[in-house]
């Protein structure tokens, strides 16, 4: 019995071994295919756990196991580790703050996500996965932010964008006949020239969603940018790490870089457990921008609060 259940735990041991460095590996080059992509989605933890690994075999002697497993780990933790991306506000900026939150549409308490969204103090904020059961929590909302994007013809809002003062939505023009619930569009009078946000929800990849769903979704976003006269942020739930195929299409195509942090989901883990899938995407020109990752409020996810200064 004994014996039967080293055996199973060795097993397991190389098994988890195994994925981790496939992970590790797949993140070096995951924009290239959509499975590599998808074993890349815990690269972080991958990279962390082979450095505990090389711990466990250096008190077994075993040294070139050793050896592998610390390159791979540093090899992963320099690729996928976020980076703080200081930047200095220049006097005479306008300071802005935007959230946004996948709220789930399982939030057992909506209401008490929205109060805790409330008291961050944003100048607009953004929620992913509406639904009917987060009614009362928009209604919260809207008392505070009283200017929202619509449903643009879909039968239900499962994205809005909410504004403490008066905006352009650009919902409609930015999606033309693509219906979608998931995104919407606006125009800021921010600064002198103004800023156009964006928020999307995009769906699950392969094998949760038919395959290339996600990579369309994004496409069909795309499309409609170009139909806007420009775009300066892009934020919003992409279910894609920072290092996977999505944000990597996003910045070759439309210019937007991704302002790197700790991960938000699952929302009840710590930060090294979490794998980043909710981001903002900024105009290099844009000004000043950082990015923090909030505290859990009930979502399956953590909101990103992004504070901005703006010319």
């Amino acid at each position: 019995m004994r014996r039967s259940l080293r055996r199973l735990i060795s097993r397991a041991w190389t098994a988890i071994i195994v994925f981790a460095c496939i992970s590790v590996c797949s993140a070096f080059v995951a924009q290239t295919n959509p499975i590599l992509d998808l074993l890349a989605v815990f690269a972080l933890q991958a990279a962390l756990f082979l450095l505990f690994a090389s711990l466990i075999d250096g008190m077994r002697g075993q040294w070139l196991r050793v050896a592998m497993w610390v390159v791979l780990s540093a090899a992963g933790v320099t690729l996928v580790w976020p980076r703080a991306q200081a930047q200095t506000c220049e006097e005479g900026m306008t300071r802005k703050r935007i959230v946004f939150l996948n709220l789930w549409i399982r939030n057992p308490d909506p209401v008490k996500s929205i109060e805790a969204i409330l008291r961050m103090n944003a100048d607009v904020v953004a929620l992913a996965e509406l639904s009917a059961s987060s009614k009362k929590a928009e209604a919260l909302l809207l008392e505070h932010y009283p200017y929202a994007t619509d449903c643009n013809g879909a039968p239900e809002c499962g994205l809005r964008i909410f504004s403490r003062e008066p905006v352009a939505d650009l919902t409609a023009k930015m999606l033309g006949d693509y219906v979608s619930e998931s995104a919407g569009a606006v125009d800021l009078n921010w600064g002198k020239e103004g800023i156009t946000l964006i928020a999307s929800h995009l769906t699950q990849p392969w094998p949760l969603r038919p395959w290339g769903s996600q990579g369309r979704q994004m496409k069909a976003m795309a499309d409609g940018m170009d139909r806007l006269d420009r775009v300066d942020l892009w934020v919003g739930d992409f279910n894609a790490v920072t290092w996977g195929a999505i944000p990597y299409r996003i910045k070759e195509n439309t210019g937007l870089a991704p302002v790197q942090s700790w991960g938000t989901w699952p929302g009840f883990l710590m930060a090294y457990g979490r794998i980043p899938i909710d981001h903002v995407f900024a105009k290099r020109k844009l000004g000043c921008i950082a990015k923090e990752v909030g505290p859990d409020i009930g979502s399956d996810h953590r909101p990103i609060i992004i504070d901005l200064g703006v010319k």
